[in-house]
């Protein structure tokens, strides 16, 4: 085992098959430098880019209860780090499939420290895309400089709803920027004009491209808009040769119905583990 500390580990990126959809954002976390990465080279990879993030683990085959056992052996340290370093709690997370989560947590109560699943989301892909089922009106729209300011309103709207990586207005600006200097944030703007969903791409590195920040107006909803949204950016994606990919909220089923009615599949999923 080695332990990588910072730098960049594009090398260890290249282990995780192109087509696992369930960990994407691993993929590009490793192409970026990172507070701690620890890998065997081979079979395993555990990652943690920063707080608060959570930490990320891979494995190429199933996880076995033997894996898991050593892996919370390696955590069980992490947790007063984390304790030291955030300063609203301790928000020590961990992300891995469902079946290592259960593990995971098995073992820990053992040790008498009580870990439980706090989101679990649906690793979706898409290869072949359908028509969304219903109409709707307006068009699609590729954000420039002028939309700045209505997708900084769009990222708030996601983060406060979905609670994932919140932050200050600035950092959602900035995001907002990266994306449409891409030319990778996208709306879909009703019959009005008014841009009433949102939808970013990012580049995976591995022949597939993720769609993220999805978000629909609270009152634009049912309307069919993030459908012909997603519809849209996952068609010029697919043009491009690559595979769209997404994850869900497995809880919420409207957004888990719109997604495979389009196309995509579900191959796993990956489940946030913290401190109860």
């Amino acid at each position: 085992m080695r332990l990588v500390r910072k730098t960049p580990c594009p090398d260890l990126a290249a282990l995780i098959p192109a087509d696992d959809c369930r960990y994407t954002v691993l993929t590009r976390i490793l192409r970026t430098p990172c507070r701690m990465t620890m890998t065997d080279d081979h079979s395993f990879i555990l990652c943690h880019s920063a707080y608060p993030f959570p930490i990320w683990y891979w494995t190429k085959e199933e996880a076995t209860e033997e894996e898991v056992d050593a892996l919370w052996h390696i955590l069980q340290p992490e947790i007063a780090k984390w304790d030291r370093v955030t300063e609203q709690g301790n928000f020590f997370s961990v992300n891995l499939t469902e079946h290592a989560a259960k593990h995971l947590i098995a073992q820990a109560a053992k040790d008498g420290v009580e870990l439980s699943i706090s989101m679990r989301l649906n690793a979706y892909e898409c290869k072949e895309l359908k028509t969304p089922e219903k109409e709707a009106d307006g068009s699609f729209h590729i954000c420039t400089e002028e939309d700045i300011e209505e997708a900084v309103k769009m990222f708030i709207l996601f983060h406060n709803e979905t609670g994932l990586d919140k932050s200050d207005e600035a950092t959602y600006r900035q995001k907002a920027e990266v994306h449409i200097y891409a030319g990778r944030l996208f709306f879909w703007k009703d019959k009005d004009g008014r841009a009433v969903a949102m939808c970013a791409a990012s580049d995976n590195g591995n022949g597939s491209e993720s769609l993220t920040n999805v978000v629909t107006l609270p009152e634009a909803r049912r309307k069919g808009y993030a459908s012909h949204l997603v519809g849209e950016v996952t068609k010029e994606i697919l043009q491009g040769e690559e595979t769209a990919t997404l994850y869900a909220d497995a809880s919420y089923a409207p957004s888990n119905a719109c997604y495979e009615k389009l196309g995509f599949v579900r191959r796993d999923t990956i489940c946030t583990v913290g401190l109860s």
